[in-house]
């Protein structure tokens, strides 16, 4: 498959394998032509891959091998015996041109393998536009947008359906990796065609009132965050870049978000009325409180 894509200001030439993940959630997202300006995203299939390059070996341990040369680097992953290579990627250092080559004998798993590298490689991109890629749920309910953040198994996910069911009128942008990035001294969410294994996505852009942290509790509550913990808790759920070149990009972009987005301690229950307690929240209806948002 081949579509062009526009995701807000990023171009890409995207050349894939599979629907699996696509087939509906890419079709927004859709144009006609690219600019000059754009990505290269290819993926292609081989029987057997061989791990030939000539380039310096930059980093290495068992299953990965990083190697680089002056507008390159090339990523090996090999299987846990180290007798086949699962897949290669080899992309400029711009990130321009990115080839993706998986090893057929993954099998039944390839389109899967497909959907998360493909999205490795576009938050990649992302960083090096000074986006910061956020392990979020971003969406919108009643006039506010939010995002839910926390790591795999942090219960991200179940408050999230928790919103769905309380919620008629939620509006989903990215239920799993929004795309954060200021403007005019606000800052905004939009959505991509990457967004988890149960791909849920909007292509659209939101002014982010309010992020919120999950921490399971026994009681409901919201804390405002110190700016150290809003520095450790966003490192800790963003994705970090591979090439080091684009870590000043990422760490004023974290400056940024910290400085203009209202960040919270969400305690939360395994009950759908987490989220009504979260919303009204929002709305300031909770003792002492302001609304976020007017």
């Amino acid at each position: 498959m081949h579509r062009y894509l526009k995701i807000h200001d990023i171009y890409i030439d995207f050349n894939y394998q599979f629907n699996d993940f696509f087939s509906s959630a890419i079709n927004a997202y859709e144009i006609p032509h690219l600019p000059k300006n754009y990505h290269q995203l290819n993926v292609s299939i081989k029987d057997h891959i061989y791990d030939d390059t000539t380039d310096q070996l930059l980093y290495q341990n068992k299953t990965r091998h990083i190697y680089e040369s002056k507008t390159t680097r090339t990523i090996v992953t090999y299987t846990n015996d180290h007798q086949d290579i699962k897949h290669i990627i080899t992309y400029t250092k711009d990130y321009k041109h990115i080839h993706i080559i998986l090893n057929q004998k993954l099998g039944q798993r390839l389109a899967e393998y497909e959907y998360v590298l493909t999205g490795f490689m576009f938050m990649e991109i992302a960083v090096s536009r000074n986006y910061l890629p956020m392990h979020a749920s971003a969406f919108s309910i009643g006039g506010h947008t939010m995002l839910l953040s926390g790591p795999s198994k942090s219960g991200k996910s179940t408050q999230t359906r928790f919103f769905k069911n309380t919620f008629d009128d939620m509006f989903i942008i990215n239920e799993d990796k929004p795309l954060l990035f200021l403007k005019d001294d606000q800052c905004y969410a939009i959505g991509s065609p990457w967004s988890g294994k149960d791909v849920i996505n909007n292509n659209a852009v939101k002014e982010v009132d309010a992020l919120f942290f999950i921490n399971q509790a026994d009681t409901l509550g919201v804390y405002p965050l110190t700016d150290k913990e809003k520095i450790t808790h966003v490192f800790k759920n963003i994705q970090k870049p591979l090439y080091e070149h684009f870590i000043n990009h990422i760490l004023e972009t974290i400056n940024q978000v910290i400085k203009h987005v209202k960040m919270y301690r969400f305690d939360c229950i395994n009950e759908d009325r987490s989220a009504t307690y979260l919303y009204q929240f929002m709305e300031g209806r909770h003792e002492n409180q302001k609304p976020l948002c007017n």
